[in-house]
């Protein structure tokens, strides 16, 4: 997911974001009064075309309008979801001033719990002015062919949000990239505010990401300021190379977001493009389905099957189709010429190339993912916590006492909270089926008091 759009703006990197290889407050914001200012050009260009009386750009009338609209719903049912799962419990608390400022974000695009402002909902209320409604994005009607959302490029870009906010820890940076992108105001939403004005369709929708998306106190000023801090938090943990390193990621984010709609899947070896619209993970396991349907039970095997092949040197040479023996085999001369189609074998020859993976030689390693991914305890490095070291925390389970079904809390002149703050040993519990190790919550225990009851917590992983 990440790679491709790398591979796509790479070429172009003295125009665009990657290149600024060395992360420096000024040199971002920089970037960001250029962008802006390209789209403030971009714009006076298209008011004085309009002026001298040139035609609408975007929507030639009304029904082009609905069409637009209803086809870019898969995307706009989506808005802030890259932020969705951010500023959790289990976010760590070095970077927790980060994230809290990115969920502000989130927040504003939910309308701050007042439902007449959340994007999302404005958007289906502007599909139902247009008599182009939907079901609800997340039912499975939403995917339904006979609904007609075929735009690959807004599916792509749609699913991309949700394919990297479901990794808040591992992925920050490029979340934070992508937000930096996506919270940027943009020539098209200035064009379709004017555009469906004319055609007597209410703006409103993005009128208001005109305003709020700004660099001077809206979501783009909020968005930088948060990849700032996140590099400067960076810069202290893990000196300079680690902040770059983290710029990296945070520019592979904001490419994710710049290309996710646009970009091609390519073969390396011979540059050729094949529209995305191949969908190829889908249609390589359909293919491979379809070879073995008779042999198999379940979608699980075939994932099995797919995984190991795509790890079988040198039947499939990762990024490398044309050195890949399964090819060989596929095409005119092998042992297997005939079993696929043409069609087929050009699948997985753009399936083999896909599994290059571009990213990771561009941001370094997975090692970072790795490290992320054992943090991502709610008691590690915490100050309430910072004695236990991380093995403690992932080897050991806390239970809770309970009184029937009602959890006991402590209260804060407990007596039967102990006096040390050590991870002490516990009895099991009976018939409850809870760990005989346990963690005691009495640093401070008028955080987790009852007026009602006396006794102490003992909590539960």
């Amino acid at each position: 997911m990440l790679s491709d759009p790398l591979l796509d703006a790479i070429k172009e990197s003295n125009s665009n974001i990657l290149g600024i290889e060395e992360f420096m407050p000024a040199k971002l914001a920089e970037f960001v009064r250029t962008a802006e200012a390209k789209t403030k050009t971009e714009w006076e260009d298209y008011l004085a075309r309009r002026k001298s009386g040139s035609p609408r750009e975007l929507f030639h009338d009304a029904e082009c309008a609905r069409h637009w609209l209803r086809q870019n719903a898969t995307l706009k049912y989506v808005d802030g979801a890259w932020l969705s799962h951010i500023h959790k419990v289990i976010t760590p608390f070095a970077v927790r001033r980060v994230t809290k400022d990115a969920w502000q974000v989130l927040s504003e695009e939910l309308g701050d719990g007042d439902l007449r402002k959340n994007h999302v909902f404005l958007y289906q209320q502007l599909l139902g002015q247009v008599s182009s409604q939907l079901p609800a994005g997340d039912s499975e009607d939403f995917i339904r062919p006979h609904r007609g959302l075929d735009d690959v490029g807004v599916w792509r870009a749609a699913v991309a949000q949700l394919l990297i906010s479901r990794f808040p820890h591992e992925f920050l940076p490029e979340i934070l990239g992508f937000n930096l992108h996506f919270e940027g105001l943009t020539f098209t939403t200035l064009q379709v505010a004017r555009e469906l004005k004319e055609l007597g369709i209410d703006p409103y929708y993005f009128l208001i990401h005109i305003t709020i998306d700004n660099s001077d106190s809206g979501h783009t000023a909020m968005a930088m300021e948060t990849v700032i801090r996140y590099l400067d938090t960076v810069q202290t943990q893990e000196g300079n190379n680690g902040a770059q390193k983290a710029w990296k990621r945070i520019r592979a984010g904001y490419v994710l977001s710049e290309r996710s709609a646009t970009v091609s899947v390519r073969s390396l070896e011979n540059k050729k493009t094949v529209p995305v619209t191949e969908g190829l993970l889908k249609m390589s396991l359909r293919y491979f389905k379809q070879k073995l349907v008779q042999r198999t039970k379940s979608i699980a095997l075939v994932l099995d099957f797919l995984y190991a092949l795509a790890n079988c040197t040198p039947w499939v040479k990762r990024g490398d189709s044309e050195n890949s023996s399964l090819i060989h085999e596929l095409c005119w001369g092998g042992r297997m010429f005939g079993s696929f189609t043409h069609h087929e074998v050009e699948t997985v020859k753009n399936w083999i190339d896909s599994l290059d993976d571009f990213y990771m030689f561009y941001v370094g390693s997975q090692g970072d993912l790795h490290a992320t991914s054992k943090s991502s305890d709610i008691r590690y490095a915490y100050p309430v916590f910072s004695s236990l070291s991380v093995d403690d925390i992932l080897g050991q389970t806390v239970p809770l006492l309970r009184d029937e079904d009602r959890l006991i809390l402590p209260s804060a002149n407990s007596t039967a909270v102990a006096e040390d703050s050590s991870v002490m040993a516990h009895p099991p519990l009976p018939s409850r089926g809870l760990c005989d190790r346990s963690f005691q919550i009495n640093q401070y225990p008028s955080l987790y008091s009852d007026t009602h009851s006396s006794e102490s917590i003992w909590v539960r992983n």
